[in-house]
């Protein structure tokens, strides 16, 4: 579960990436609009993943006695 938890914020750190490098790409164009709604998507999900490794991790370091 944790490493799960740990693969999926390290693909959604990817994904923040490239929607930012994909709007830096298309500054000023008129799909940027679409870019920034991209970036702000991904990076909502970024902070939903990294909450859920941070609950996950804390339950298994508290549950070792």
């Amino acid at each position: 579960m944790l490493a799960n938890a740990a693969a999926e914020a390290n693909d959604i750190t990817n994904a923040v990436l490239q929607a930012a490098l994909d709007g830096e790409q298309n500054a000023g164009t008129a799909a940027a609009n679409d870019m920034v709604d991209a970036y702000r998507t991904v990076h909502h999900q970024l902070y939903e993943r990294i909450n859920d490794f941070a609950r996950l991790a804390r339950s298994h370091l508290n549950s070792k006695g």
